[in-house]
């Protein structure tokens, strides 16, 4: 029985996945490094210092990943702090709301910094209907391991096979399963046509309305 909803924030509950991915550009050109579009899934999802270190191996910058994940924050801040930068994911607080009203325990695990993930839900006015809210600074080891989802699990004194997860990432996707969770894998803009067995998530949805579709296998 599913007892609690675990989200993931950026490109799930806020339209913040391509805020992360653009300002990701704009640092990586301040070190003569344009970001191949193979790269982008790589490094979804995970935390800046596991980004930063695999474009490191790749491209032999930046050396001082701390100045450029400073940078990187200088930047995302300036943005989320405009009024009109963060926007909803479509069906995003119905749904929160909904879960809300069917008393299931919501939490919220992101990679993001705590504030960031504050700005953001502030903005969209949902702070308070999360139970518990884990980032990145929590963790030792950003996704695809699972140690934000267990510390959310424990957090909400739920046991992990009572979680599900909803995700966009496949990195998220992968670290909810270790955790031996539940997952739904949201796939909005997918153009290359990948197979739902592509994502190693027990459920693919296009759209945040289907999850009322699948409802009766989530909570059976």
């Amino acid at each position: 029985m599913i007892k609690a909803f675990i989200f993931d924030m950026d490109g799930v509950i806020s339209d913040t996945q391509t805020l992360h991915l653009e300002v990701d550009k704009i640092v990586m050109r301040r070190y003569g490094i344009t970001m191949k579009k193979e790269m982008e899934e790589k490094i979804k999802g995970i935390t800046d210092k596991d980004m930063f270190c695999k474009l490191q191996k790749i491209y032999g910058v930046p050396r001082d990943i701390e100045k450029a994940i400073r940078e990187k924050w200088e930047i995302m801040m300036e943005k989320a702090r405009n009024e009109n930068s963060i926007k909803p994911v479509p069906g995003a607080i119905d749904l929160i709301n909904m879960l809300e009203q069917k008393k299931f325990k919501l939490a919220l695990a992101s990679c993001s910094p705590s504030i960031f993930v504050e700005t953001v839900l502030s903005k969209l006015g949902i702070k308070e209907k999360f139970e518990q809210i884990t980032t990145g600074e929590d963790v030792q080891k950003g996704k695809p391991e699972p140690e934000i989802f267990l510390l959310t699990a424990k957090k909400l004194n739920v046991a992990p096979e009572s979680c599900l997860v909803i995700e966009d990432s496949v990195n998220g996707m992968k670290a909810a399963k270790k955790a031996g969770m539940r997952c739904i894998g949201l796939v909005r803009d997918e153009k290359e046509g990948k197979p739902s067995s592509f994502y190693p998530a027990d459920f693919v949805i296009r759209d945040l309305g289907e999850i009322a579709k699948v409802m009766k296998h989530l909570t059976d």
